[in-house]
């Protein structure tokens, strides 16, 4: 274990799996405290109990701005200034269709994930 993130607080978004789980663990490994971000909790709570301490679950819609600002506010307040941001949530949206079948409600969930839930938390963090 290395301690190049020691003393620093972290947000990854899409924590739950994939990419996001793996930088989550390795933040914390190299010594960060890590907020994981996710809208599945049942995947959060297994990770959250294998890093144990200065690991942080938070299921979230992301894509509901509200939510996204008053979680960062309330843990800006409890653990400090935020250090690091991993916008990490993204999604494929339903594939193997061709595109002039794709639904509109499909498409705009897709760009509200992978785009503006990365500016919600962004803009919250940067001032």
């Amino acid at each position: 274990m290395d301690n190049e993130f020691a003393g620093q607080i972290a947000i990854v978004t899409g924590a739950a799996s994939g990419l996001g789980l793996a930088i989550s663990k390795r933040l914390h490994v190299s010594g960060a405290q890590v907020a994981m971000f996710d809208l599945n909790d049942a995947a959060l709570q297994p990770v959250l109990k294998e890093l144990g301490k200065n690991a942080f679950a938070f299921p979230i819609d992301l894509t509901r701005e509200i939510e996204v600002t008053a979680l960062i506010d309330r843990i800006g307040n409890q653990l400090g200034k935020l250090d690091i941001l991993i916008n990490n949530a993204k999604i494929t949206g339903k594939t193997n269709i061709k595109s002039h079948k794709i639904e509109a409600e499909n498409l705009h969930f897709v760009f509200d994930v992978n785009f503006i839930t990365s500016f919600f938390t962004t803009r919250t963090i940067l001032p």
